[in-house]
């Protein structure tokens, strides 16, 4: 009987030592399967962001006053004129704005302008409006900035137009080209006199040169002296 007793506690014994001494592999096993999950994760391509001036000798935006003239959190004033200027000319290619969450340079909303290709037969223009300015005496100002995200793979050729409220004349800026990727942009109104610019009937941005069509993003409208 004793020895029963004896064989009894060895082999008990014996179990809970290669019980105890197994343990570790276990556990360094599941330290190791976070390491497969990390390994499997999805690098993000990284968006290009650039500066763009229409005044070669400008390489940053101004130190001077500025008005905020549109960010988009407050809602949309925006249009594209598509057909209804077919009236004056050629068809205008933009087909709407609107207000989205889509991306934002700054809050959370933005205006996403799309349009119809630009193809060699059409009126390569696109453009999108705002009759009602937060500010319509322009008297003074000399830039205008705007941050476009355009996310297509091919270039937009872009410019700002201002139509007064008197003689209803229009008047633009130079163009930058604004390539895939976040752009800020400086455009130059300092050529405009303060006389054209002291009652702003309808504010612009246009597309101009020949391409697939698609969609922009614009944020920021900022006015500099």
């Amino acid at each position: 009987m004793k020895k029963i007793l004896k064989l009894t506690a060895f082999i008990f014994t014996s179990a809970l030592i290669f019980s105890c001494g197994s343990a570790p592999k276990a556990e360094t096993e599941v330290k190791q399967a976070p390491a497969e999950t990390t390994a499997s994760e999805e690098v993000k391509e990284e968006i290009p962001v650039t500066f763009l001036c229409t005044s070669e000798d400008v390489t940053e935006l101004p130190d001077t006053f500025m008005l905020v003239l549109d960010d988009f959190e407050e809602g949309n004033y925006w249009y594209g004129v598509g057909d209804s200027w077919d009236q004056w000319g050629s068809h205008n290619l933009s087909i709407a704005a609107g207000v989205v969450k889509d991306w934002a340079s700054s809050g959370t909303h933005c205006l996403k302008a799309i349009m119809e290709p630009a193809g060699p037969e059409t009126s390569k223009q696109a453009t999108w409006c705002c009759n009602s300015l937060v500010e319509n005496d322009l008297t003074g100002f000399n830039w205008v900035e705007v941050t476009v995200y355009n996310p297509q793979d091919f270039d937009f050729e872009l410019n700002i137009a201002i139509q007064d409220g008197k003689a209803y004349q229009w008047m633009q800026s130079p163009n930058l080209m604004v390539k895939p990727g976040i752009t800020t942009c400086l455009f130059d109104i300092s050529s405009m006199p303060d006389d054209f610019k002291e009652n702003v009937f309808c504010f612009m941005i246009q597309s101009l040169n020949e391409n697939p069509g698609g969609y922009l993003y614009f944020d920021n409208f900022r006015l500099y002296e």
